[in-house]
């Protein structure tokens, strides 16, 4: 049994499998989310209950780029989950769930929160720019169809400038997800990795470093 866990999506999403099969998911729109619930749901769904995680192989987790807080929740949920059962944690990009999808000219997109979007070439997928959903369309080459978890306001936005999309769901992100994982687990190869550290597109600010800063400094 696989537990794999996406919360760098639109929704935080949690899904169960067998090898590379999904039997079950539960998901649930923004965040903060309950993951204990859409856990024991997606459980449920698969047949299964909370005791049968004594079965459990390995667990794995989106590592972003994402939205800060999801990213970093989802990965803490899932490292507490494996240290928990005493199996691997493994950590999957978002850009392995993404890029899967082989289009010649693309670009990839990741939100980012706020109606922002984390933008990449499939070329290129380490170098991400960070745009609104109102500025996308100009920051793409003509000929570039969008691939990610296009939500229906991008989608209206790049539809009005006549542009092509493709939406990887949180089904697909999921068996992709368990097929990464049985790659590294089993195989030891792929590009998910063993252990799950967040992955930024920029150093994150520490919002707590500038108030202590401006506290030290305004003691006169």
């Amino acid at each position: 049994m696989i537990v794999v866990i996406n919360t760098a999506f639109h929704e935080s999403v949690i899904g169960v499998g067998d090898g590379g099969q999904l039997l079950g998911f539960a998901g649930d729109s923004g965040w903060p989310a309950e993951l204990d619930k859409l856990l024991a749901s997606a459980l449920c769904r698969a047949g299964m209950k909370v005791m049968d995680l004594s079965t459990l192989n390995a667990v794995a987790v989106v590592t972003g780029p994402g939205r800060f807080g999801s990213v970093r929740g989802g990965i803490a949920y899932a490292k507490g989950l494996a240290l928990a059962r005493n199996v691997p944690l493994i950590g999957v990009p978002a850009v392995a769930l993404v890029g899967a999808i082989e289009k010649r000219s693309a670009v990839i997109v990741l939100p980012a929160g706020r109606d922002r979007w984390y933008v990449a070439s499939v070329h290129d997928q380490d170098a991400f720019r960070l745009a609104h959903a109102t500025e996308l369309d100009q920051v793409l080459a003509s000929d570039e169809i969008v691939v990610g978890p296009v939500d229906r306001t991008l989608a209206g936005v790049l539809e009005s400038a006549g542009r092509q999309t493709h939406c990887v769901t949180a089904f697909d992100a999921l068996c992709e997800m368990l097929k990464l994982t049985v790659l590294r687990v089993f195989k030891g190869c792929g590009p998910a990795t063993v252990g799950a550290n967040p992955l930024y597109v920029q150093p994150p600010t520490t919002a707590m470093n500038a108030t202590s800063s401006f506290l030290v400094n305004s003691d006169g």
